[in-house]
């Protein structure tokens, strides 16, 4: 569920984003345009979105208005705070910015482009205020919605930044450990119904690629969560290959 503000500014958002087919309540909130609850690593998170304009955000920080109160308010509220920057902006050819209006177009004002960027450098890695940027505002709502559904999920669901690959760093690791768990979990990926979890299994198995591809039927069939099934698959997988 996707909460948005009432004011002038983003109100107009929820239609938008009922049109997508996600719920939308739109009511009072005290900080950000939009807000949404989530799992986080150790329990019950809400997450706060601040939307601007780049004109907006270059005001709001010449004015001091969003580093004295718009992001102490949010960091107050949220356990996670974002700046959802809507429009684009390049550097001109003497260092102001510019913004696309259907044709560049440059914004008065005191700050230069290399001074905005620094100052969201800042407030990224220091103050930890995430930032997304986006062209249109219909980009900007279909990323809210993926991004109010990936909260949506129990934290330990995700899987995707797991490594199930071999991270290259020197020459020396340009040949893989003879005892490396991570790459026989790559070769274990490549099997019919195996994912992320189930290769680990895999991988606690077996000491090396050459013991998983010589292992016999019934090793197989000793690893969980595989079944007889999967096993029988496994252990042809690699003798039709050989």
């Amino acid at each position: 569920m996707i909460v948005v503000d009432d004011r002038q500014g983003s109100g107009h958002l929820a239609p938008l984003i009922r049109a997508r087919g996600e719920e939308c309540e739109v009511r009072r909130l005290d900080f950000g345009d939009a807000a949404f609850p989530g799992h986080g690593a150790h329990g019950p998170v809400f997450i706060g979105v601040e939307v601007k304009r780049p004109t907006d955000l270059i005001t709001s920080l010449i004015s001091k208005r969003l580093t004295a109160r718009q992001l102490p308010g949010m960091l107050r509220c949220y356990d996670e705070c974002i700046i959802a920057i809507v429009g684009r902006t390049a550097p001109t050819k003497t260092g102001s910015i510019s913004e696309w209006r259907g044709q560049w177009w440059e914004i008065p004002c005191s700050l230069t482009w290399a001074q905005l960027e620094a100052m969201k450098m800042s407030l990224r890695y220091q103050a930890k205020v995430h930032f997304v940027e986006f062209e249109t505002e219909s980009q900007f709502v279909q990323w809210l919605i993926v991004a109010s559904q990936w909260w949506a999920r129990e934290w330990t669901s995700h899987k995707s930044h797991i490594p199930t690959h071999v991270a290259f760093q020197t020459d020396a690791d340009l040949v893989p450990a003879r005892y490396d768990p991570t790459h026989v979990s790559m070769h274990a990926t490549l099997l019919p119904g195996v994912g992320t979890e189930l290769a680990r299994r895999i991988a606690a198995k077996f000491p090396t690629v050459e013991a998983m591809v010589l292992a016999p039927r019934e090793v197989w069939n000793t690893i969980r969560g595989l079944g007889p099934r999967k096993a029988a698959e496994a252990y042809l997988h690699w003798r039709e290959r050989r």
